[in-house]
């Protein structure tokens, strides 16, 4: 990840084989509150399993 954050002007985040995110590093830390590529990384993920959560549990 501290590649990315030093050399890409944009950054695409990707887990599970789903694009969590696309962007530039500030825009990604603007939405986020995060600074480390890392935690922005985390923080896109937690996010994703919860939608996947209240999707499971909609009817």
């Amino acid at each position: 990840m501290r590649e990315a954050e030093r050399l890409a002007d944009r950054i695409v985040l990707i887990h599970r084989g789903q694009v969590l995110a696309i962007g530039t590093l500030e825009d990604m830390r603007a939405e986020t509150g995060q600074v480390d590529l890392d935690d922005i990384f985390v923080h896109y993920v937690n996010k994703s399993n919860l939608e996947e959560e209240l999707q499971a549990h909609e009817f």
